[in-house]
């Protein structure tokens, strides 16, 4: 699965795209506008976002991504109320300091509902369209 990675902390980012799994193929950036570019011209199967960044907020990255794809989200944030507000926008949330395990749980969990979202979508038994 492809994973998009906006992510501001360099030193965070680094270690993401080393520590995930084989599974994971990541694709990263530092910033919101660079990720919004990289949603409008490459296919995704799940946004990994961090809620606090710069120019473009999460938030906003998360709308626009869920505006043009079934792609799977996941947000992390040190501040639990942010997350708690972003539960409705996101597949699963991670907190801030976390161990890997909960991202890779958290990717994977989004991955299912970013498959059910795109079958309920497609004409026949399932989607009924």
């Amino acid at each position: 699965m492809i994973v998009l990675l906006v992510e501001d902390d360099d030193d965070l980012r680094a270690l993401l795209e080393a520590a995930l799994p084989p599974e994971f193929q990541v694709r990263s950036c530092g910033s919101g506008p660079e990720g919004l570019k990289r949603l409008e011209s490459e296919r995704f199967d799940v946004l990994l976002t961090d809620l606090d960044l710069p120019v473009v907020r999460g938030e906003d990255l998360v709308e626009r991504a869920r505006a043009m794809s079934p792609m799977g989200v996941v947000v992390m944030s040190g501040d639990p109320d942010r997350l708690e507000s972003c539960r409705g926008l996101a597949d699963a949330v991670v907190t801030k300091p976390f161990p890997l395990r909960a991202v890779r749980a958290a990717l994977r969990r989004a991955v299912g509902c970013a498959t059910l979202r795109w079958l309920a979508m497609r004409p026949g038994p399932i989607g009924h369209h």
